[in-house]
């Protein structure tokens, strides 16, 4: 079986837009960034900035390998972006379960107070999956034409709106219990 160029491609910009578009946000507020890696608690304190460099360059490179990669004859930055995503939700699943829920989930481009949930690790799960498949396919090649360039864009459009989205419904959820 073999996948179409034009779903990976899909899944290639869309994540490696993400994800670099996620490091630009982490990178303009490092320190804040920092402590949100410090509070999930899976490593020592004084580890927090060195692990918060590395996620970030992490982030980078597998963001724009995604970016290049289905070019450069490769589909590794979607295998770095599915490993990434795997542990984000792991680390969100262990912090849950110890009770620690309260903290910033480190992924709302900014917004702060956006506290982990379960929908967060299903989310990267997905995510995380749909990465790892489209990095497994063996690619048929071949010339995209317009009408691809066309579907190419509407569907990064339709994902960025389901991913906003999705982002929404942790903040809906906090909202029923403040009579709002």
């Amino acid at each position: 079986m073999t996948g179409d160029i034009l779903l990976v491609l899909i899944v290639d910009i869309f994540l490696g837009c993400l994800f670099l578009a996620g490091a630009v946000q982490k990178l303009s507020s490092m320190s804040a960034f920092t402590v949100t890696v410090g509070n999930y608690r899976l490593a020592p304190a004084m580890l927090s900035k060195t692990l918060a460099v590395l996620i970030l360059l992490a982030e980078i490179i597998f963001g724009m390998t995604a970016l290049v990669g289905l070019w450069l004859g490769t589909q590794a930055g979607l295998a770095g972006l599915g490993i990434l995503l795997s542990i984000y939700a792991v680390a969100i699943a262990t912090n849950i379960v110890r009770g620690n829920r309260a903290i910033d989930c480190g992924c709302s481009f900014g917004q702060t107070g956006s506290p982990i949930s379960w929908a967060l690790v299903l989310r990267n799960f997905l995510l995380a999956t749909i990465a790892f498949i489209s990095a497994a396919l063996p690619l048929e090649q071949r010339q995209l034409q317009v009408i691809d360039w066309i579907s190419l864009a509407g569907a990064l459009g339709t994902f960025a709106l389901l991913y906003y989205g999705a982002g929404l419904f942790p903040a809906l959820d906090q909202t029923k219990g403040s009579g709002r």
